[in-house]
């Protein structure tokens, strides 16, 4: 036998989406701050890479 079980009302549920909704826009745009984070700290770390690359061909040109 089914008990009928009360959903709540429309406005009860389309607050209960609106809610989830604004969670999960707020965690895009935290990913997405911490995306563009990660990309600045990959670009800092790329050209600390050059700067090293030339450091170390200059040290092999000076060993030659």
């Amino acid at each position: 036998m089914m008990i009928p079980v009360h959903r709540g009302t429309q406005a009860a549920h389309e607050a209960m989406l609106d809610e989830l909704f604004n969670q999960l826009v707020q965690r895009n745009d935290d990913l997405e701050h911490e995306k563009l984070a990660v990309l600045a700290a990959n670009d800092a770390l790329a050209a600390q890479n050059i700067a090293l690359r030339n450091e170390l061909a200059a040290m092999r040109q000076e060993v030659a």
